[in-house]
């Protein structure tokens, strides 16, 4: 039985099709709710406690949280590090934030081009939702007549979590140098901080899961980062892994329900992700799409509820799901990846200005 650091050492992965399709299960979830049959949404009626959008989150963090922490141990430049985190999280946002305010809202708003753009909620939007810093959900005109009354990017909320989760990391890392015991300094770290959050979660999330706030999601970040830092430890068997889901259907209901949630579904999808029979390490080899099939999904309902009126949420979805393909794209191809290809670059420029 292999462990999960000998799978990790080989060659390719699949976690980019996992992103992809956490992404399209966003889109898909969020039709639902944006089309006005929030309650008719399939996979929460099927487990009566969570729903495809909340299971695409979580997939999300424990992935980001594998990952981030595979970067993190991968820099001698704790600098590089929150460089290549800020160019992978802000240009897109920045620029999909700049598009949904000075182009759909403009273009769709009920309120004087004049009156809209002086509006202070217009300001605010772009600029604490660039930011990230209490993230606002409406514009001034924008999409009052439809179902969901109001909101312009319902997708936007993760993402503080994320960054917040970003800024963790370096915070450890620089703990973790500073006293010299770089690895293992760093995993007592985030074992100690999981198994105190841990006791911070109200005792009916651990009867009865749920993904509303940011709590599960921090939970999934960080036993993404445990297990790549313990990944030595990890055998991969899909045995163990059908265990764990069997054990979960057991114990439903009861304090044990959500941390074996948690260990199920991120040891299976670390399972997935290097899984040598459906290996499809070259899924993304035209482009990341995840990030802005995320970041696009959410408006672009919004504006075909808008224009064409109320539908079906299957209709909806496979409306919406080609148009915010093709926004991904542009954003990876025109946004993302230069801004991605400027990583390292500040560590460049403080060598040469040092020699």
């Amino acid at each position: 039985m292999k462990t999960l650091a000998e799978l990790d050492s080989s060659k390719g992965n699949n976690f980019d099709v996992i992103r992809f399709v956490a992404a399209t299960l966003v889109i898909y979830s969020h039709a639902y709710a944006i089309s006005g049959h929030a309650n008719d949404e399939r996979l929460a009626g099927l487990t009566g406690f969570i729903g495809f959008g909340s299971l695409a989150v979580e997939i999300f963090f424990l992935v980001s949280g594998y990952l981030i922490t595979r970067s993190l141990m991968q820099r001698d430049n704790l600098l590089d590090f929150a460089e290549a985190r800020v160019l992978r999280i802000f240009p897109a946002l920045v620029v999909c934030c700049a598009i949904s305010v000075f182009i759909l809202g403009l273009l769709v708003t009920t309120l004087p081009a004049r009156e809209y753009l002086t509006h202070r909620q217009t300001w605010n939007y772009f600029l604490h939702n660039s930011s990230l810093f209490n993230v606002q959900w409406m514009l001034p005109g924008v999409f009052e007549s439809n179902i969901l009354k109001g909101v312009v990017n319902g997708s936007l909320w993760t993402l503080p979590t994320e960054f917040k989760m970003y800024v963790a990391m370096f915070v450890m890392g620089v703990v973790s140098v500073a006293i010299k015991r770089y690895r293992g300094s760093l995993l007592v770290l985030l074992i100690g901080g999981y198994l105190v959050f841990s006791f911070t979660i109200q005792s009916s999330q651990l009867s009865t899961h749920t993904s509303d706030g940011p709590t599960p999601l921090v939970a999934f970040f960080l036993i993404g980062a445990i297990l790549h830092l313990a990944r030595k430890y990890v055998p991969v068997s899909t045995t163990l892994a059908l265990a764990l889901w069997g054990t979960l259907l057991l114990a439903r209901g009861t304090f044990l329900a959500a941390p074996l949630y948690y260990a199920a579904l991120s040891y299976s999808l670390l399972a997935i992700a290097f899984d040598t029979t459906f290996k499809v390490h070259r899924f993304a080899k035209y482009g990341d799409f995840s990030y802005g099939l995320y970041l696009y999904g959410f408006p672009v309902k919004q504006v075909i509820i808008l224009i064409a009126g109320n539908m079906s949420s299957g209709r909806l979805f496979l409306i919406a799901f080609p148009v915010t393909l093709a926004l991904a794209w542009l954003s990876w191809r025109f946004i993302e990846a230069p801004a991605l290809k400027r990583k390292g670059a500040i560590s460049a420029y403080l060598k040469s200005r040092s020699s």
